[in-house]
C-alpha cells in the first residue's frame, strides 16, 4: 500500500480475530482519508505561497494573509478565502489525519500480535524516521518543513496508544482550552496595547513575513540558515505546538480506533456536528479577519482576528476532515460495489495516498519557479497571485500521482519511509503467538475496521 504522510500500515483484519491472527482483506481502501490528504496539500499550498514564498515589501493592507497591491479585487477576493479556508485549516487537517494515521497503525500492530512495546518502537522509529525527513526537508528546501514536527509529535502519541478513549479525549480538551486561553490572552493584550498604540499604520504597512521577509531570503545560502536555524527551534517549539495540533492528533486516534471515518452512517450525526463546527468557525473568525484584512472591517482588527485564529482555528481540521468523509461517503460505496472513481477524484486520491511527495514537492516547485534567487514568479505580488501559483503548483502535484497512480507506482518518499521504517520485508503478517501482550491494549475497537 502506498504510505502519505500520515497514511498507515498494510490492511487489518476484522475486529473479530484475536490478535495475531489475520485474513485476507478485500474491501477497497477507505477512500475518505486519503480525498482528505489529497485536499488538505491544497490548502497548505493555499497558506503557504501566500506567507511563506511569495513577499510583498510594503502591501497597502492584509500584511498578515498575503497582501493586496494597488488595491486590486483580486487580491482582497484572495485575501477573503484564504482567510477562510487556508490560515489554520491545512495543517489542523493534516494532524487529525496524522493521529488517524497512528491510530491506523496501532491496530494493525495489535492485530498482527505484536506486544505494546514492540509495536511502540515500531510507531516510534517510523515517526523517527518522519522527523528525520522533516530536518532535511527544512534545512534543504522550506524553513517552514512542518514533517519534523510531526515526527517528534507522533513519536510521542506512541507512548500513549495503550491510554483509554476517554483519557485521551480528556487529555485533548485540556489542551485545547490551553491552546485558546493562551491566544485569547494574546489577542486581549494585543488589544490592549493597540488602545495605547494605535495599529492601523503599523498593520497597512507591515511587511509580509514571507519569502522576502522574517526568514526568507535572497539566495539559496539564507534558505540554508534560515531552515538550519528552524530545525534546531522546532523541537524548542513543541510546548506551543502540543497545545495547539496535539488534540487534533488524538482526535484522530480516536477516530481510527472507533472507525468514525469508516462507518458514516453510523457516525453521521458526529461528523455533522464537527463539519458544523469548522463552518461555524470560518464564518464567526475566517471571514471577519479577511473583511479587516482588505478594510471593510477596520485594518486593526486583522492582528487580533489573526490571533483568534490561532485559537479556534485548529477545531476546522476535524470538521473539514468530517465534510470530506459525508461527501466521500456514496463514492465509497461505489468503490464497494465494484464502481471506478472519476478520473478527476482519482487522480486526487493518488495525491492523498502519496502526501509526503506531493508536500515535498511543493518545495522542490517553490524553489524553482517562486523564491527570489529563481524565477522569482508572484514576488513583490498580492495574495491573487500568490494563490494562484500556489494551485498551480498543487495541480502539478496532482497529475505526478495520477502518473504514478496509473503505472503502479508508489510516491518516492513513501517508498523510502516504508522501507527505512519497516526494512526491506516489511512487518511480519503474524507476530510469535507466545508474546502477544493484548491485555495491554485498551478494549475500544472499531466495529468495521477499516481497509488502508
Amino acid at each position: 500500500m502506498n504510505q502519505g504522510l500520515s497514511g498507515a500500515a498494510s490492511p487489518m483484519p476484522p475486529v473479530s480475530q484475536p490478535p495475531g491472527q489475520l485474513t485476507a482483506q478485500t474491501r477497497p481502501r477507505i477512500l475518505a482519508p486519503d480525498m482528505a490528504r489529497g485536499l488538505t496539500l491544497l490548502g497548505i499550498a493555499g497558506a503557504n505561497f501566500t506567507m511563506a514564498w511569495s513577499g510583498v515589501e510594503n502591501p497597502e493592507s492584509a500584511s498578515t494573509l498575503g497582501g493586496v497591491v494597488d488595491g486590486e479585487l483580486w487580491d482582497k477576493i484572495a485575501v477573503v478565502f484564504g482567510a477562510m479556508f487556508f490560515h489554520v485549516r491545512g495543517l489542523p487537517m493534516f494532524s487529525t489525519l496524522l493521529g488517524f494515521g497512528v491510530g491506523l497503525i496501532s491496530l494493525s500492530l495489535y492485530r498482527r500480535g505484536f506486544p505494546l512495546a514492540k509495536a511502540k518502537r515500531v510507531i516510534v522509529r517510523r515517526y523517527g524516521f518522519l522527523a528525520l525527513f522533516g530536518v532535511i526537508h527544512c534545512i534543504f528546501l522550506f524553513w517552514g518543513d512542518i514533517m519534523l514536527a510531526y515526527g517528534l509529535m507522533g513519536m510521542l502519541l506512541s507512548t500513549l496508544i495503550a491510554v483509554k478513549d476517554k483519557t485521551l479525549l480528556i487529555i485533548a480538551g485540556v489542551l485545547a482550552g490551553l491552546n485558546c486561553l493562551y491566544y485569547l490572552a494574546l489577542t486581549a493584550l494585543v488589544v490592549v496595547l493597540g488602545n495605547l498604540f494605535p495599529m492601523d499604520q503599523f498593520v497597512a504597512s507591515g511587511a509580509n513575513t514571507g519569502g522576502t521577509g522574517l526568514l526568507g531570503g535572497s539566495s539559496y545560502l539564507s534558505q540554508l540558515g534560515s531552515g538550519t536555524l528552524a530545525a534546531v527551534l522546532t523541537p524548542l517549539m513543541l510546548a506551543a505546538l502540543i497545545p495547539m495540533l496535539g488534540p487534533l492528533m488524538l482526535v484522530g486516534f480516536v477516530a481510527a480506533r472507533r472507525g468514525w471515518l469508516t462507518d458514516v452512517q453510523q457516525h453521521r450525526g458526529l461528523l455533522v456536528k464537527a463539519a458544523a463546527v469548522a463552518v461555524a468557525i470560518m464564518v464567526i473568525v475566517g471571514l471577519p479577519l479577511g473583511l479587516a484584512g482588505i478594510g471593510v472591517l477596520p485594518t486593526s482588527w486583522e492582528i487580533p482576528l489573526s490571533i483568534v485564529n490561532n485559537a479556534f482555528g485548529p477545531f476546522t481540521g476535524p470538521g473539514i476532515v468530517a465534510m470530506i468523509a459525508l461527501a466521500s461517503a456514496p463514492l465509497q460505496r461505489a468503490l464497494n460495489d465494484g464502481k471506478k472513481l472519476p478520473e478527476p477524484l482519482l487522480a486526487i486520491k493518488a495525491l492523498g495516498q502519496r502526501s509526503m511527495s506531493g508536500y515535498v514537492m511543493q518545495s522542490i516547485l517553490g524553489l524553482i519557479l517562486v523564491v527570489p534567487y529563481t524565477l522569482g514568479i508572484s514576488q513583490g505580488q498580492g495574495a491573487a497571485q500568490a494563490t494562484a501559483i500556489g494551485a498551480l503548483i498543487w495541480l502539478i502535484t496532482v497529475v505526478l500521482a495520477y502518473v504514478l497512480e496509473k503505472l503502479g507506482v508508489p510516491g518516492p518518499f513513501e517508498w523510502l519511509h516504508r522501507r527505512l521504517s519497516y526494512g526491506a520485508k516489511g512487518l511480519p503478517a503474524q507476530y510469535s503467538a507466545d508474546q502477544i501482550d493484548a491485555l495491554s491494549y485498551p478494549k475500544q475497537l472499531p466495529q468495521q475496521p477499516p481497509t488502508h
